[in-house]
């Protein structure tokens, strides 16, 4: 997803949760037919995806800013408890 890429992913507590609606495709676990018919319809265009949803996601989990904002809370506490 941070390549701006279409992804597939199992429903397996993690990744389902920051694949937006038209960026990737989640099947459930234990099921290969399914898997590989989900990365067949991806990679053939059948299932039309924008991947830059799912990059533009990962960038706001994950990037600059949200590791700038993520790294000045934990200053803060620091000076914080600091007094």
């Amino acid at each position: 997803m941070a390549c701006g890429l279409p992804v597939v992913v199992t429903r397996s507590g993690g990744p389902e949760a920051f694949v937006p609606t038209g960026a990737g495709v989640v099947v459930e676990p234990g099921d290969p037919g399914a898997l590989a018919d989900a990365i067949a319809d991806v990679a053939s265009g059948r299932t039309p995806l924008d991947g830059s949803l799912g990059r533009a996601e990962i960038v706001r989990h994950f990037g600059l800013e949200a590791f700038l904002a993520a790294i000045g809370d934990v200053y803060e506490r620091v000076v914080a408890a600091r007094g």
